[in-house]
C-alpha cells in the first residue's frame, strides 16, 4: 500500500531488535522494515494498571506515527515518500541491525529542519467519532423513504 510503512520494534533497554519483529526482505525483494521505533517504554498510563512497560510493535508504531505527525506539521505539503526519506536519513543506527532487520534504524527527529512552516496552522474541520458512529448501546433507525405526492 502506497504511503504505509512497515515498522520494526527495538528494545529501548538494550537496543536489540525484538524477536517477534518482522524482517525482510519481502517476497518481491524489498527491504523491510522501513524504519524502527522503540518498544518496552515506561508510561504512567500503564503504571496505573500495574504494567511497567509497553512493548512490541504496538508501542514502536505510535512513536513513528508521532514523528510523522510532527514532521507533517512542519511540512504539510510533503509526500509520504519524502517523509520516509527524511526519517530514514535521520534514524539512529542500531548495533545489530541491517536494512532487512531494523531498516535504517530507530526513528529520531532531532532539530526542526530548515524551511519548516513554523506559523500557526488552521485546523481542518473534523467530525468527532461519536457523531459519525452510533454507540454500541444506541439503535440505528433508518429513515422511512418519502413517497412522492400523487
Amino acid at each position: 500500500m502506497r504511503g504505509a510503512f512497515a515498522i520494526g520494534a527495538i528494545d529501548v533497554k538494550n537496543g536489540r531488535i525484538e524477536p517477534f519483529s518482522s524482517q525482510g526482505p519481502t517476497v518481491d525483494g524489498r527491504k523491510k522494515p522501513d524504519l524502527s521505533g522503540p518498544d518496552n517504554n515506561s508510561s504512567d498510563a500503564y503504571a496505573l494498571v500495574n504494567e511497567s512497560t509497553f512493548g512490541g510493535t504496538s508501542s514502536a508504531t505510535p512513536h513513528v506515527a508521532g514523528a510523522i505527525a510532527l514532521y507533517l506539521q512542519a511540512f504539510p505539503r510533503t509526500s509520504p515518500d519524502d517523509v520516509l526519506k527524511y526519517l530514514s536519513q535521520n534514524a539512529r543506527r542500531v548495533n545489530r541491525g541491517g536494512d532487512n532487520v531494523t531498516g535504517p534504524g530507530v526513528v529520531f527527529l532531532g532539530a526542526v529542519p530548515t524551511g519548516a512552516s513554523m506559523g500557526a496552522t488552521t485546523p481542518r474541520a473534523v467530525t468527532p467519532v461519536a457523531a459519525r458512529r452510533p454507540s454500541l448501546r444506541s439503535r440505528v433507525v433508518a429513515p422511512r423513504p418519502r413517497h412522492a405526492a400523487r
